[in-house]
């Protein structure tokens, strides 16, 4: 769903994309979607992979930082039950 080329990394463009199709404000301006990606992008590579997206899932249960993705995920409780 995130990873539209299919190279293990979300980027803020695939970001930005998703949020568009969702019909979210953030999905208009690209600096949103980077901002979203450089509160969970631990290396500061400009992109999320895997290990950086499966713990901001957990996070965003918890009530974490990373609180801005929880509205992207409408049935997150389900979710956070699979990682």
């Amino acid at each position: 769903m995130f990873d539209e080329d299919g190279d293990g990394y979300i980027s803020a463009g695939e970001l930005q994309g998703v949020l568009g199709k969702l019909v979210m404000r953030a999905g208009k301006e690209i600096e949103k979607a980077k901002v979203m990606i450089s509160s969970v992008d631990r290396n500061h590579d400009g992109r999320v992979d895997f290990v950086e997206f499966k713990d901001m899932m957990r996070n965003v249960a918890f009530g974490g930082s990373t609180s801005s993705w929880c509205c992207v995920f409408p049935g997150f409780l389900e979710l956070r039950r699979l990682l």
